[in-house]
């Protein structure tokens, strides 16, 4: 039986929807004399960790996954894009904020369920200080809201991916911060 949230449903070379699974990663196209064979790789995603005033921001995610929860301003790697393009890429897009400078700071594994089709990511997470945050402005299509939040006032249950609960413990780890915050 086909796991049809998480198998390739056609071949891209002839269109034949039947697979055979060589491993968790990799199917066979089942009719092709050609032996193709697709992959299923990891998507590439980043985080940002902006500091301010000893507070991070932090998104409110406004859909799925993680509707509602918080979030670092982040996303996709696009086609072409390096880690630290992405990042402020993204960060520009959501917050509209020009990082002064960006750090990175570790990479954790994720899952992503999106629509019912999972996902897997290794989202690299990022560090910038900035010494002003007063051009922020929202894309209201990603984010919600966005909070500065001190962090020990974080609480895992309100963060939407383990993989930025574990970015998160890694700064507060090299900073020599206490916080609750169990990944």
């Amino acid at each position: 039986m086909r796991n049809l949230k998480n198998d390739p449903l056609f071949c891209p070379k002839c269109g034949n929807g039947s697979f055979i699974k060589k491993s968790y990663k990799e199917y066979q196209c089942e009719s092709s004399a050609y032996q193709f064979i697709i992959y299923k790789n990891v998507a590439a995603a980043v985080g940002v960790i902006i500091v301010y005033n000893e507070k991070i921001v932090m998104t409110v995610r406004a859909k799925n996954p993680g509707k509602n929860l918080l979030d670092l301003p982040g996303g996709f790697v696009d086609k072409d894009e390096n880690y630290e393009e992405a990042a402020k890429r993204e960060v520009k897009e959501e917050l509209n904020i020009e990082l002064a400078n960006l750090a990175y700071l570790c990479s954790a594994p994720n899952t992503y369920l999106y629509k019912n089709i999972e996902y897997r990511t290794l989202d690299s997470i990022f560090v910038s200080y900035q010494d002003s945050i007063a051009e922020i402005n929202i894309d209201k299509k990603e984010i919600d809201a966005y909070k500065l939040v001190s962090l020990e006032d974080l609480n895992s249950a309100d963060i939407a991916f383990p993989s930025i609960r574990a970015g998160i413990q890694v700064y507060c780890e090299l900073n020599r911060q206490k916080i609750g915050l169990n990944p």
